[in-house]
């Protein structure tokens, strides 16, 4: 008879990422096993609901334990992160939404005037966030920081309304409540939060446009700022670095044989010129090419004198 196909489990197919030659992680696949007691430090790993897996954190219990049977206090009793590290002195993966994931990263802000001069009216701006067809970005986020025209909400509910965001439409309101005092101060020192780091994963458009609409409620009617009842500024943060597949990655060519041609995709050239001489090289890759996959490496040569 036929037998049925075994399903791979989860954790058949997890890979975790490194931080190259940035930081060392600690890993999941390949695992490290008992050699010498090198694992002692582990902690397990769980499966997450978007799909990966992160390691556990050493519970408080097992410093509790240690401190019942020595009656000694060790360095993770006063600052339990440094219990963190496994026997080769890894640090944990950091989560997907760590700052540390993003080490080769750099933060980069945008930002835009929004205003309109009358009470109720809405205000329309747009911005170029990135360059995808030369960056990669990751941690978007959009902060709204207006003048206070007229917050004080002394009479009424006075607002400001978030309507679209590259077409999406939110439900969001933010009442600065600003002082009667403050009413029309201008200037960067003046500003006033009211939306702080919405994510704009799933927002964000391919080609790197953010385009937001914003409006006041009626009752803000007293001190425009610059003639404009709604005066603010949005800014987006994100982390960014520059696109593997662009400027970094080596030329491409029909043949690695060619002397005069370039490197094969996601390869790289060893050249030197003596005999016995020693060559070395640095292959690009994005984590997009080797996230959940299994990587290998061909070295191929050409017939110099073998």
């Amino acid at each position: 008879g036929v037998s049925a196909p075994t399903a791979k489990p989860d954790e058949w197919f997890q890979e975790t990422p490194s931080a190259g030659d940035q930081r060392a992680w600690q890993t999941y696949s390949p695992a490290i096993g008992n050699f010498r007691s090198r694992d002692q430090n582990l902690a397990p790993w769980r499966g997450r609901a978007s799909g990966n897996f992160q390691e556990s954190y050493q519970p408080d219990e097992k410093m509790e334990r240690f401190y019942t049977s020595t009656k000694a206090k060790n360095p993770a009793w006063f600052d339990n992160s440094v219990g963190q590290y496994d026997a080769f002195g890894r640090g944990k993966l950091p989560t997907t939404k760590s700052q540390e994931r993003y080490i080769e990263f750099s933060h980069r802000s945008h930002n835009v005037t929004m205003a309109c001069e009358s009470a109720g009216c809405q205000a329309n701006a747009s911005m170029k966030v990135f360059d995808h067809a030369n960056e990669e970005h990751e941690e978007c986020k959009l902060s709204l920081l207006v003048h206070p025209t007229d917050f004080d909400d002394e009479f009424s509910r006075e607002y400001v309304e978030l309507v679209h965001v590259n077409g999406k439409m939110l439900n969001f309101r933010c009442h600065p409540q600003a002082p009667t005092r403050t009413c029309g101060a201008s200037g960067r020192d003046n500003l006033m939060p009211c939306l702080q780091d919405l994510d704009l994963d799933g927002i964000l458009k391919h080609d790197g446009l953010l385009n937001i609409s914003a409006r006041i409620s009626p009752m803000v009617d007293e001190c425009p700022v610059d003639g404009n009842l709604f005066s603010g500024v949005a800014v987006v943060t994100c982390l960014v670095h520059p696109s593997w597949d662009n400027s970094r990655k080596p030329a491409e060519t029909n043949g690695w044989w060619r002397p005069e041609g370039g490197a094969p995709p996601r390869g790289s050239r060893l050249r030197c010129k003596e005999p016995g001489c020693t060559a070395s090289t640095t292959v690009l890759l994005a984590e997009k090419d080797v996230r959940n996959k299994t990587c290998r490496l061909s070295v191929r040569v050409a017939q110099t004198d073998f």
